[in-house]
């Protein structure tokens, strides 16, 4: 559990022991969070576990201090930024498919 905040495992390490699941056989991850996003900090966290374990992924935080975005920012699909994450998130998924 070693992106998952300490106080978010106690007394459930074991239920939560995800981390022997995530090898290099995974498909490629996209992960986005935002600047403001109570989530963000786990992102990095997971970012980090994945590249020490060589798990192809991507990373993708949005907003700014100017232009702040919150969790599921994305869903608001009249959001500038929202929209560029979903797009980016489909451009992400499209490398994958088996034409």
């Amino acid at each position: 559990a070693a992106y998952f905040a300490p106080e978010a495992i106690k007394d459930k390490k074991e239920l939560l022991n995800t981390e022997q699941y995530l090898t290099q056989n995974l498909p490629p991850l996209f992960i986005m969070t935002a600047n403001e996003d109570f989530l963000h900090d786990n992102a990095i966290r997971l970012d980090g576990f994945l590249r020490a374990k060589g798990i192809k992924h991507e990373l993708h935080i949005y907003g700014t201090p100017d232009k702040p975005r919150q969790h599921v920012f994305h869903c608001n699909v009249r959001d500038e930024i929202g929209q560029q994450c979903n797009k980016d998130e489909i451009d992400f998924f499209k490398q994958y498919i088996v034409k």
